[in-house]
């Protein structure tokens, strides 16, 4: 039993190193289901966590999210960044840092507290395309208070005739006037890996979504081309998703030199 509650929650929050959040090269999410009136609960041990790591010294620092839009009841989603599977490999374990903090009997209780509150959960690992992403270099340090994500699964055999045509689609973005910056990224460990590939857009304030970022901003630059462009785009296309997340500071903990430039 014991086992089992450490592989439901130790997939939260692992050890990632304190770099920017848009220059790593992977991206670990955490998705968890929590159960319906249980979200405050959950919440509250997510913010154990959070002590713990301040009290263990870690260097433990995510980014957590709640989906608003998009997703069935309360659907948090924790990412944490990583640039090579050795710096990974060097990760620590939930249950280390919390005995380190709390004690054993203690952090055995906090854990089955956390665990009760929680579903489901599931995790992914992303990896950056930046020759189809668009305006990174103007990416701020730190993640912005909302998130669309929209993930596309592709016929197998064209997922190097998708990234091609996430490539075309790059100048379009880069020569908007509203500079909106277009992260891509394909997914490499979770179901479906190698033909799933994921879109973000970070902003500040919900309204900055009001302005062109998707299919008529590309109508306009490409013009007559687009139709063509969409329509082949739809055939190498076999599922979409869209939700948009909003960042929770209060469930986060960043790095130290992020905070300041983020």
């Amino acid at each position: 039993m014991k086992h089992r509650l450490m592989c439901l929650v130790a997939p939260l929050v692992l050890l990632s190193a304190p770099m920017a959040f848009a220059q790593a090269r992977f991206q670990q999410v955490n998705e968890i289901s929590v159960k319906p009136g249980q979200e405050l609960v959950f919440e509250n041990y997510v913010k154990k966590l959070a002590a713990a790591a301040d009290k263990a010294g870690a260097k433990t620092y995510w980014t957590a999210y709640v989906v608003s839009l998009g997703k069935p009841g309360a659907t948090y989603r924790v990412a944490l960044n990583f640039n090579s599977w050795t710096d990974r490999e060097a990760w620590s374990t939930i249950p280390a840092m919390m005995v380190k903090a709390y004690g054993q009997q203690e952090a055995e209780r906090m854990m089955k507290e956390g665990g009760s509150a929680t579903e489901r959960s599931i995790t992914e690992v992303w990896e950056n395309l930046p020759n189809q992403s668009a305006n990174a270099g103007g990416t701020p340090a730190a993640p912005g208070n909302f998130v669309r994500v929209q993930v596309v699964r592709v016929h197998p055999d064209r997922s190097s005739d998708y990234e091609a045509m996430l490539t075309k689609l790059k100048p379009a973005y880069e020569a908007a006037a509203g500079k909106p910056v277009i992260g891509r990224s394909v997914l490499r460990t979770g179901a479906n890996s190698g033909y799933t590939y994921r879109r973000t857009q970070q902003v500040g304030k919900m309204s900055d979504f009001d302005a062109s970022s998707g299919p008529e901003l590309l109508l306009k630059h490409f013009g007559a081309q687009w139709t063509a462009m969409s329509a082949e785009l739809n055939k190498m296309v076999t599922f979409r998703q869209e939700f948009i997340s909003t960042r929770r500071a209060d469930l986060s903990r960043v790095a130290p030199a992020a905070t300041s430039s983020r």
